[in-house]
């Protein structure tokens, strides 16, 4: 039926009606898809310093508490050759104690 009682006629009769909808559109599934915008929050990227456990600012290379140097250094395992982040008291491959830490 049309807006005045009469029925639909003409080119466009019956493609808006609700009874054609496909269930996808229905306003029924789209009230239930609405997914409410969470808040998010800003993370800072920081670097623990190991020697005092200050917190400083990603890519520092210095601590800003301490002054230790907070760039990672690595051994070479005069055993295996392996590469081994400082500071480090024995190889994780093969077991060889390391003499000194840098």
């Amino acid at each position: 039926m049309g807006h005045h009682g009469k029925p639909k006629r003409g080119f466009f009769r019956g493609i808006f009606s609700r009874s054609r909808r496909s269930p996808v559109y229905s306003e029924d599934h789209q009230q239930d898809s609405y997914v409410r915008p969470v808040r998010m929050e800003t993370v800072q990227l920081t670097e623990r310093c190991q020697a005092c456990q200050a917190d400083n600012p990603a890519h520092s290379k210095f601590c800003g508490q301490c002054g230790v140097s907070l760039v990672s250094q690595t051994l070479q395992c005069q055993g295996c050759r392996a590469r081994v982040k400082a500071p480090a008291r024995f190889c994780p491959e093969c077991g060889a104690a390391f003499k000194a830490n840098p």
